[in-house]
């Protein structure tokens, strides 16, 4: 298939999505259809073409509009700017078209235009300017551009417009919060500015709407605060309450927001500075019951703000979750990777799993006896096209020799598998191992090694080893309730549930 041939077809479709009679997925479904089925090369040559050729459609397209956003009249620039929106929005959709919505938001920048846009945000504009204005702001806030006001142009002017918040204007509330999502998402000195400008404090004040557009940049952005802000941001985030804020978003009759409202408090609960309001906040029991509804693929493809994904650098402050002690946090993460897995093969991106390094952490928790969590790590890793790990069981007492020494290399202590091996310990011989066995037994000399095991042999005893006396599964219960300092409820489980 010629280029020439490919650019047509995608100007034909780039057109319908423009005019509201087609979409972006069908611009990708023509332009595949064109190529091989079972040629990847071939699919990548299409896909890299299509891109270019959509590129070029809508970069042309909107210079029209950005040149009468620069220089037309106070009318033509109000009609410019939802004319770029439409375009913006319309990049956005596309099921390739991040490369696309990536270019246009450079072209603004690279035009001179988040200046204008910024310009047009002050008191001495009309109000519809300056809605206007944020609307189309709030789109084009990606990294290099967020870091660009923040760098080049100072968010003094932007944060006052941001921080004003009108009570009964809806439009008004729902780009305000769009744009602290964008903004959060930048740096931890990013975040902290914000915060200090009174960010955090709108933000919170915005989580009172109930208009479900400002909920879910409302339960976004407390996400994106909590993965950027580092320790100072936590700690804001404490002093102002926003767990609090967390349970009500994560009732909301709108999935996205209760899906956002669960990723945040199993950040917040990561920390040792949030643990504890986070757990208070009742949020984290409504975790595994959400995830058991909803299949990550059409997660991944209901809400416009899912199709294309998060970027690499979010994804990376996601990887740790994998390896939470807490279970509703790994279910979650290994959710949302097995969720971006789908997302990043239509964009052809599955090497960035391999760039955040999040590829060990799925493969150890897709043999991990977590049932939930191992399932959502197993997809993720059938997707990017990596080999499924050996599975264990949640019996731990049932384990053989060899599903031992997987689980002990898993853990991060490989060098010491030959010993549990030569030892022939099995999975009821582990439950059973103290501190002298570790030390005398299986030659773990070292102190401090034989406390990191014994912690995560304690976790493995919390999880296992309990499915056959208590059905109810009570110990997760004490985890929550006591914030994670019960390490181990066997016995109060087993006088609650006796075998």
């Amino acid at each position: 298939m010629s280029v020439t041939a490919s650019c047509s077809v995608v100007e034909r479709v780039v057109t319908w999505s423009r005019d509201g009679s087609g979409s972006g997925q069908h611009f990708a479904s023509v332009a595949t259809r064109q190529g091989s089925y079972t040629n990847p090369e071939k699919e990548g040559c299409l896909r890299q073409t299509s891109v270019k050729c959509a590129i070029a459609e809508y970069s042309n397209r909107l210079q029209i509009f950005l040149t009468k956003i620069k220089h037309g009249s106070a009318q033509q620039q109000l009609s410019s700017l939802d004319e770029s929106l439409k375009i913006i929005r319309s990049a956005w959709d596309l099921c390739l078209g991040k490369d696309v919505a990536l270019h246009l938001c450079l072209q603004v920048r690279e035009d001179g235009i988040l200046e204008c846009l910024v310009e047009r945000l002050d008191a001495s504009q009309t109000t519809e300017m300056q809605l206007a204005a944020a609307r189309f702001l709030e789109q084009v806030l990606i990294k290099d551009n967020v870091e660009y006001i923040v760098t080049r142009m100072g968010m003094d002017s932007l944060l006052k417009f941001v921080v004003e918040v009108n009570g009964s204007d809806l439009a008004r509330q729902q780009v305000n919060a769009g744009i602290l999502e964008s903004l959060l998402k930048e740096s931890e000195r990013t975040c902290l500015q914000i915060i200090k400008l009174g960010g955090l404090q709108s933000l919170i004040e915005l989580c009172r709407s109930t208009d479900i557009g400002t909920q879910r940049h409302c339960a976004i952005a407390l996400g994106n605060l909590a993965i950027y802000g580092g320790e100072e941001g936590l700690k804001a985030m404490i002093q102002m309450k926003a767990p609090d804020w967390l349970f009500p978003l994560a009732f909301s009759p709108d999935d996205t927001v209760r899906y956002y409202a669960c990723l945040t408090s199993v950040y917040l609960v990561g920390s040792p500075i949030c643990e504890s309001a986070a757990a208070e906040s009742g949020t984290l029991e409504l975790i595994l019951p959400f995830l058991a509804k909803h299949s990550p693929e059409d997660f991944g493809q209901q809400e416009f703000g899912h199709k294309q994904g998060r970027s690499k650098e979010w994804l990376r402050r996601l990887v740790s979750l994998l390896d939470s002690r807490r279970p509703e946090a790994r279910a979650l993460a290994a959710f949302h990777f097995a969720m971006e897995a789908h997302i990043k093969l239509n964009q052809d991106r599955l090497e960035e799993f391999h760039a955040i390094n999040a590829v060990e952490a799925l493969k150890r928790l897709a043999g991990s006896p977590d049932d939930t969590a191992s399932k959502y790590a197993a997809e993720a890793l059938r997707i990017i096209g990596e080999e499924i790990p050996h599975k264990l069981s949640q019996s731990v007492p049932l384990w053989t020799v060899d599903d031992v020494v997987y689980w002990v290399k898993q853990i991060g202590f490989p060098e010491f598998a030959s010993e549990f091996e030569a030892s022939r310990v099995d999975g009821d011989l582990l439950l059973r191992l103290d501190y002298n066995n570790m030390a005398e037994d299986l030659n773990m000399k070292n102190g401090i090694q034989r406390k990191r095991f014994m912690r995560r042999l304690r976790d493995l005893k919390i999880q296992a080893d309990l499915t056959a006396v208590d059905p109810t599964r009570l110990d997760l219960w004490l985890m929550t309730a006591t914030a994670g300092k019960c390490t181990d409820n066997r016995n109060v489980v087993r006088d609650v549930c006796p075998a």
